[in-house]
């Protein structure tokens, strides 16, 4: 009975373990506000080939957001902002990062077989139009929150095929 009792609690508690490190695993590499992975996930994915395509969203004048609406208001946007970037991802082979502050990222998702990403041409004009379509979707929405409504603009800076993406595209 004793050793029954010992194997239970011991199996109880590597669980504990189990879904403690998950959580903790979870705590270091997804975004707590939006949900959306970080620049520790971008720079494992970005780690796995020679060059990538890189876009980074930041939202004009975040700060002054903040200041005028609060941070609460700021929260929100930046959870609207991650909302209506999965929704346009849906149909297009990226990945979506949440970055420091009001900084967000696109990354081309280079184990899709839709795309032949070996036509650099066709991945900048593609990509670049894209990005300027998520652009104008997120400056033509109006962000309603505490009977605010809000319109953000953005700005992107956008590579292609790069060795060193994350200081080209900022």
């Amino acid at each position: 009975i004793v050793i029954s009792l010992l194997k239970s609690q011991t199996t109880k508690l590597r669980e504990k373990i189990a879904r403690r490190t998950e959580e903790l695993k979870q705590a270091f590499t997804i975004d707590k506000l939006t949900h959306l992975p970080n620049r520790l996930q971008l720079f494992e994915a970005q780690s796995k080939h020679d060059s990538t395509s890189l876009a980074l969203i930041n939202i004009d004048r975040f700060n002054e957001i903040n200041e005028i609406y609060g941070t609460h208001c700021g929260d929100q946007i930046l959870q609207l902002v991650a909302n209506e970037m999965v929704q346009w991802s849906i149909d297009k082979p990226v990945d979506m990062f949440k970055l420091h502050a009001d900084e967000f990222a696109v990354l081309i998702n280079k184990d899709t077989e839709d795309m032949n990403l070996t036509d650099q041409a066709l991945v900048e004009n593609i990509f670049s139009h894209w990005i300027i379509e998520l652009l104008d979707r997120i400056r033509v929405k109006h962000f309603n929150i505490s009977n605010q409504t809000i319109q953000i603009t953005v700005s992107s800076g956008i590579v292609v095929n790069s060795k060193n993406p994350n200081t080209e595209a900022d």
